[in-house]
């Protein structure tokens, strides 16, 4: 990426910079890539959306796909002391806020600030996600107006583990199935950044258990190779067929499709919901990380 800095906003011994998706620059992306990844390997400063080693969090912002802004904050040496990023959907409504990694609370809430009013006016949610020993972000989310937090889990399952499992072979959805994919996918997630439109008009694989003419569940995945891991993005199971074994089934086969690629050596996965989360559970996925989010209506 080329481009140029703009909005510069000056505060004692701190100076904010702006920048949106055009000016940011490969210096800059390595750059935050390394300040963030420092401070996300510390629970206690730790946001969900970005890893922890600095070349996984420069291939993660290089590779956001909303329009997007981050403030960096440069002490009277110029050192690099704070940062936050939003990237937003329109189609959502949401803006993410990738952060804030500062030392302050008047910092975070400056770098809050700067960013906040490049986003535009249609986008009228902020959404908030940390470690639970992450108390300076809910400070910040208190000082700020974000509701109460929400549990969510970060499981992993690794590439030994899978020797346990028989393998799942399921089908790729075809269109006469379409119809009921996307009333079950925007039913089990509503508001989602991926709406079933979406996935459909991707292209991308989905896989699914079917019973003669009626489509029981199915499940997403993303690989991602050059990270080592894989994803489960969405499972959903109608609601006639739960308890039936198909959620399991449907976990099992995305597993198995992950692993076929030998570089992926595990697969992580969030979830805020405790049935599913025993689903994989018993399916073998252990805890990794206990998270929170926070959301914001900024549109009334």
């Amino acid at each position: 990426m080329a481009g140029r800095a703009e909005h510069a906003i000056q505060w004692p011994a701190m100076d904010i910079v702006t920048l949106r998706r055009a000016d940011v620059t490969d210096t800059h992306l390595a750059e935050l890539g390394e300040f963030i990844a420092v401070r996300n390997a510390d629970r206690t400063r730790n946001i969900g959306y970005l890893g922890e080693e600095p070349a996984d969090v420069t291939a993660e912002l290089a590779e956001l796909e909303g329009d997007f802004t981050f403030a960096v904050a440069r002490g009277s040496g110029g050192e690099l002391v704070g940062t936050l990023g939003m990237e937003w959907d329109p189609e959502v409504g949401r803006a993410w806020v990738l952060g804030p990694w500062a030392d302050t609370p008047g910092q975070m809430d400056r770098l809050y600030a700067a960013v906040d009013a490049t986003v535009p006016v249609t986008i009228g949610e902020r959404e908030l996600f940390c470690d639970a020993r992450n108390t300076a972000l809910a400070a910040f989310a208190e000082r700020h107006g974000f509701g109460e937090p929400k549990p969510h889990a970060i499981l992993r399952f690794e590439r030994a583990d899978l020797a346990g499992l028989a393998p799942v072979t399921l089908p790729t959805l075809t269109p006469p199935y379409e119809g009921q994919f996307a009333a079950l996918h925007d039913r089990a997630f509503p508001g989602t950044h991926s709406p079933a439109s979406a996935l459909l008009a991707s292209g991308q694989p989905v896989w699914v258990e079917v019973s003669g003419t009626e489509l029981l569940g199915y499940v997403t995945l993303k690989l991602r190779p050059e990270h080592d891991d894989a994803q489960i993005d969405y499972v959903a199971v109608d609601e006639t067929a739960r308890g039936k074994g198909v959620g399991g089934r449907l976990v099992v086969a995305a597993l198995h499709l992950a692993f076929a690629d030998e570089r992926i050596t595990r697969m992580d996965l969030v979830t805020d919901n405790p049935v599913t989360r025993r689903l994989y559970e018993r399916v073998g996925f252990t805890l990794l990380q206990d998270m929170r989010s926070y959301r914001k209506d900024v549109s009334v």
